[in-house]
Order: C-alpha cells, then structure tokens, then sequence
C-alpha cells in the first residue's frame, strides 16, 4: 500500500428523461472513451455545428447505457472491500447536482427496496457491496481469521445530525446528536450514536432498509422522490489477526457510502415553506464542501474550512484524511441542466488531485506499539548510516544524517534515496566538525579547534582599535555567557591592588581584570552624597577618594583622567540611575 493515493473519481451520465426529450432539449454530454468525456456548446449542438467542445478525463466514466452490475464490477468498490478487511477505511461518495442518479447509484430504488427487498438488478452499490463483503468475509474465515460487523446510518438535516436507525422522518422533535473532535484520531465523529450489530447479511440489510424509510426526501418540479439531506452509512469491520508472535491484533476498518442531496436551483425547484429552508441549507453545505476540495488542491497552504458544516465535519477522514475515497461523479446529458453538469465536472476534476493517506486502524495500545516499532527500525538504520559514513571518511554526510530530522532521515533511507557520490577525505579542518559541542543557550562551539580560531578572528576584528579601549578581559557590565561560572567578588584589598599605580600608568591599562567595588565601599559613598568621584561614576574605593582642598599629586591625576576615559566605554554602567549624583 503507498503512503499516498489521490481520491478516485468516475463519472456516470444518465439516460436522458422522457420529460427532457419532450422539451427538445439536447443531449451536450457524451463519452467517447472509457476514460474521456466530450461537452458540447448547446447552441452549437442544436444547429449542427457542434465542431469544439470541452474534454474531461477520469478513471472511468460510464455512459446513459451502463447498468448496475457494470457499475459495480468496474467502479473499483471490490478493491475497496479488500482492503476494508485488512483494516483500512473506505469511502463512496456520490456527488452531482439533484436529479442526476445519485441515489439511484448508491441505493437503487429506495421504494422498490423498502416494498421488495434485494434482489432486482436496480440495486445500488450498498446491496451488492454488503453481499459481496460477507462473501469475501467467509472466505477469510476459512483460513482462521474472526470478523465482527457493526452498522450506523445518519443523515444531515438543515445542518442537524439525526440517528436513522433510532429516529424516523415522520417523527416529530427527533433528537439531533453532536459532533465532537477525537484529539486521538485526529477527525471529528457522532457523539451517542447507536450501532446495530450485524451477524448475519440479513440483518445488516434489514438495518439499512429501516434507514431508508426514515430519511427525508420530498417532491418539487425537479425531483419527485427527492433527498433532502445528506445520507452516511457505515460498516464497521473489526477483524482479528494472529500474528507470527502469538499476538492477536484488532483491526478496524469501515466502508462509508455518502449519498449527498443535489444542489439545485430556487426558480427551477419552486421549493416553498420547509422545503426552500432545506434547500438552502442543501446548497449552504454543499457550497462549504465545494470550498473544501479548493483548498485542499490548492498549492498554497490555506486554512481548509473544515469546522463550517457537520457535513464537512463528518468528511474529513475522507477528503484529505487517512481514508480510501472513490467519488461517484452524476451528470445530465440534457442542454437544460449544463451549468449544474458543468459546475459538478469542474469539482470533480479538482477532486482527484486530492492526495489521502491511508493508515490501517488499530487500538490506541498496539498503534503505540507499531509507532515503537517503526521508532526502534528508524534508530537501527540512522545507526547503521551513521557508522557507514564515518567508516567511509565521508564526514560531511554524517553530520547531515546526524542533524536531520528522525522521520525524514527514516524516509529518504527507506526509499533508497542516500546520496551514492564518492566519499571525501577527511580534513584536518572537517574533523572537528562532527565532534564539536555547543551551547544550547548561545550557539557557541565549546572546545576544540573552532573555538581558537573564533577567539583570533575576535582579536583580528579589535586589531585596528585604540589599545586603551580594548579590553577582552573587562567583566564590568559585560555579560558572560550562561555556561560559564560568574566571578568571585573580589575584597577591599584586591580593589585596592587592582586599582593602584604602577611604572607610571594605571594598571587598567595594562589588561587587568576591573570589577566593580565591593558594597561596603558604595554604601559609603552614597553617604557622603553621591556626587564624590570622577563623574559620579563609583569606581573608586574609599582611599582613592580626592579631599576638597588637598593638593593630589601627578600620578594620581594621570590615574583618575585615564579611568574616566575608562567609565565612558560602554563596558561600564554609566546610567543616571547608578550614578551618585542621580
């Protein structure tokens, strides 16, 4: 199974009707292939000059003559069904503007059902797929394997969810139910919804003919059996595997058949009271869903509007998710109908650029351990990688195996893509690449080779500067970096030490560490009012401090100018708020 597929699209063109034919209008869609259809300008059509038309191109498309077996038999459902046993999830999507042989599609004749039962070559792809899957599921068990089916049916009405199997259209005030989001899953489901257990084929198709009768459907000038809403059933396929260890894994896979309400038109439907409120509620959801397939092909990364309807809602495992999707394209041929058949061939032809994911489902616990497992493969093959690349002196690749996502280095090395260029020698300048630490908080490399030659390139940068305002070694009001230990705080006497003439210049000039004196000494000078020292600054210790009247000596001029110099670098705080003065 790829880890992707596009959404499957087939076209099916109806028989044009007696009333259509009785109007005049033209027949404008046509298949000319297998795979191709042909829509005609009705303008043209009618006055036999028909030379240019639009061409579009699916997997299948099947004409007004294709019956219901063919449909079955070439759709692709079968395959679906496979792999609904093998834990996948599936879904049939009948779309199409109303009147176009949706329902007839997906159910048949939901009258000649509800009144006959199976068995007429009028049923749709939900009689012959449950039959067909009930076939394929004693197949299986033959070989050991257990099965259990499940059942659910809702329909979406005026963007209300209602349980067919537990409430009727001709009830009054039936329960709605809400949707909810499974953070698990990632996809939105019914809250409360009652599932029938199906045993037997029998059972499963008594459920489904109890959903058709309580669904809505009502008659305009369009329709006279016509849907009123949108329709989901379910089959919950829940297969039990032995696996070559011993352990049993559940797997549950779903079929889904979508049989939506057809857009219409209010002038052509006349709808009036309820009726005209469901059809703009039809069109509201289906407008939403047109959206949806929009966004989802289009290239750039927009907000898919999912959240704007339930029908929506209920449909993104489907479109765009991790579900297997066949969508059921339905036409008019007739002239009168081009722009609903025009409008529904452009949805399906963005429709089968959409790209899903198709993932088998399992329990919370033993999707945890696949997850585990395919962890555990990841880490094997990036360790053997790694231990390829360094054996082979090629230590470029390695630091690039080694700085690369998990799951993407996982991805490319499972599909064979590695890079196949001859290995580079190693250099003395590479090497200390692949070992080179560095801080999580600034980026720097700790130790080694990289760290000199950043520690010259810095001298390099301060080489054109004035020497007395190159201080590499000053840490007053510089910050350090996080990894390294802060400075002791040095006593009165080292300040004193640090601060005390030599060889006629300040020993400042010679490279010594500054730091800032100790709080004895501030709090002492902010006692005497704050405004003693060169500017205010507070770098002097007590026995530095001029007095008023007394004559200083030569050295100690030439120290103090050569500190205030020092105090208007920027290593130092000279901020109004530290300085005495204030």
């Amino acid at each position: 199974m790829a880890s992707s597929e596009n959404v499957r699209v087939i076209l099916r063109v109806r028989p044009q009707t007696s009333k259509e034919a009785e109007r005049g209008e033209d027949e404008v869609i046509r298949c000319i292939s297998d795979q191709s259809i042909q829509v005609y300008d009705p303008t043209q059509v009618r006055g036999g000059r028909a030379s240019t038309a639009l061409a579009y191109q699916f997997e299948q498309c099947f004409g007004p003559t294709c019956m219901q077996d063919e449909l079955f038999s070439r759709c692709g459902v079968k395959t679906l069904l496979d792999h609904v046993l093998d834990g996948y999830s599936a879904t049939v999507i009948a779309y199409g503007p109303t009147g176009s042989g949706k329902t007839f599609s997906i159910a048949g004749k939901p009258d000649s059902i509800v009144r006959n039962g199976t068995g007429d070559g009028t049923d749709g792809l939900v009689i012959r797929s449950i039959e067909s899957l009930f076939d394929k599921i004693r197949e299986r068990q033959r070989d050991g394997l257990q099965f259990k089916v499940r059942t659910s049916c809702v329909e979406i009405h005026n963007d209300a969810v209602i349980d067919l199997l537990r409430s009727s259209r001709k009830q009054k005030g039936c329960e709605t139910l809400p949707v909810k989001f499974d953070t698990a899953r990632g996809s939105f489901f019914v809250q409360d919804l009652s599932y029938g257990k199906c045993p037997s084929e029998e059972e499963i198709l008594r459920l489904y003919m109890k959903s058709l009768r309580n669904r809505s459907v009502a008659a305009h000038e369009m329709n006279r059996d016509s849907s009123r809403s949108h329709a989901l059933f379910t089959v919950y396929v829940d297969s039990m595997v032995r696996q070559d260890s011993g352990h049993i894994v559940t797997r549950h896979g779903k079929m889904t058949f979508v049989d939506l309400a057809g857009s219409e038109r209010l002038k052509d439907s006349k709808s009036e009271g309820s009726t005209l409120r469901e059809t703009g509620s039809i069109n509201r959801s289906l407008f939403t869903l047109g959206k949806v397939i929009s966004s989802l092909c289009d290239r750039k990364k927009v907000k898919v509007p999912f959240r704007d309807s339930k029908l929506t809602q209920l449909l993104m495992d489907s479109i765009g998710g991790s579900s297997m999707t066949l969508m059921i394209a339905c036409v008019s041929p007739s002239s009168g109908h081009i722009n609903e058949s025009m409008r529904t061939l452009d949805y399906a032809n963005k429709a089968k650029n959409i790209k899903n994911k198709p993932v088998v489902l399992l329990d919370p616990e033993q999707n945890m351990v696949e997850a585990l497992k395919k962890e555990i493969e990841a880490l094997r093959a990036e360790n053997r990688a790694l231990k390829n690349a360094l054996n082979s002196g090629d230590v470029e690749s390695a630091r690039q195996l080694a700085m690369s996502a998990p799951e993407e280095f996982f991805k490319r090395y499972a599909m064979g893509e590695r890079q196949q260029s001859a290995p580079r020698p190693a250099t003395q300048s590479s090497l200390p690449t692949v070992i080179e630490r560095r801080s999580a908080s600034t980026g720097r490399v700790r130790g080694g080779r990289r760290e000199e030659e950043e520690e010259e390139e810095e001298r390099a940068k301060y080489a054109g500067r004035k020497k007395d305002i190159f201080l590499p070694h000053v840490n007053v009001r510089q910050r350090s970096p996080p990894s390294s230990p802060e400075p002791q705080r040095p006593t009165k006497s080292a300040w004193e030490e640090a601060t005390r003439s030599s060889a006629g210049k300040p020993r400042a000039l010679q490279h010594e560490r500054i730091v800032r004196p100790p709080s004895k000494t501030r709090g002492a000078r902010r006692a005497g009012g704050g405004g003693g020292g060169v500017g205010g600054g507070g770098l002097i210790s007590e026995g530095m401090q001029p007095q008023r009247g007394q004559e200083k000596s030569r050295r100690e001029q030439e120290a103090l100018r050569d500190l205030e110099r020092l105090t208007k670098f920027s290593y130092f705080d000279t901020s109004p708020s530290r300085r005495g003065g204030g």
